[in-house]
């Protein structure tokens, strides 16, 4: 059993799929009610910030988007670029299998996170979303990217998409700069949500009182 182009292809396609299904319709919405509950938005603190979380996440989405369609109709495998032929199966498969599995666990925290932050727009002001995704994790989005970031390179093998993960610093540090503007605007109501839910990790609560 191998996971080859042709599977890695529809993967993407689907995965594509599933994202645009949950994030299109909220992100048509938010444009439509502009002047509406937004919430605090910083600028980049440097370029260096700035261009670790843009051009990944370009490249990211650039290459979900083009090269699975490119592959199944030329039939050309432009994932590992042929360097899986090279790789022993068992390994490959294993790495593939740890890919695909962080890369479906990421869509699905950011979906999850997606349907609880639509419910903000229902408010004249910004509301703190703290149920679905954002129950799990407090930068949903962020975690699906950072996932996707990992993922990608073990499932494709191509060693080219370990740039991606200059992408990892720029969204830790952007998430950093987010979070120093949430407190302020948030208060004591976010930093009370600090202690309950992880950053980026399912936080173990401890029972204790």
């Amino acid at each position: 059993m191998e996971i080859n182009y042709i599977f890695i292809s529809l993967y993407f396609i689907l995965y594509l799929l599933i994202y645009l299904i949950f994030h299109l319709p909220l992100d048509i919405r938010m444009l439509l009610k502009r002047g509406g509950a937004r919430y605090p938005s910083p600028p980049f603190k440097n370029f260096i910030q700035g261009a670790t979380f843009v051009i990944p996440s370009l490249l990211f989405w650039l290459y979900v988007a083009l090269i699975p369609f490119i592959s199944i109709f030329f039939r050309l495998d432009l994932f590992s670029l042929g360097l899986l032929k090279f790789i022993p199966s068992l390994f490959r498969l294993t790495i593939q299998i740890i890919g695909i599995s962080i890369l479906s666990l990421g869509l699905l925290i950011d979906c999850l996170g997606r349907i609880g932050r639509g419910s903000y727009l229902k408010n004249a002001k910004p509301v703190l979303s703290t149920t679905w995704g954002h129950a799990i994790v407090r930068h949903p989005s962020y975690f699906h990217y950072i996932t996707g970031f990992i993922g990608f390179p073990l499932l494709t093998f191509n060693p080219f998409l370990l740039f991606l993960l200059i992408g990892i610093y720029g969204y830790l540090s952007v998430i950093d700069t987010e979070e120093e503007a949430l407190i302020q605007h948030f208060g004591e109501e976010y930093v009370k949500y600090m202690s309950e839910v992880g950053k980026l990790f399912l936080k173990v609560r401890n029972s204790k009182k």
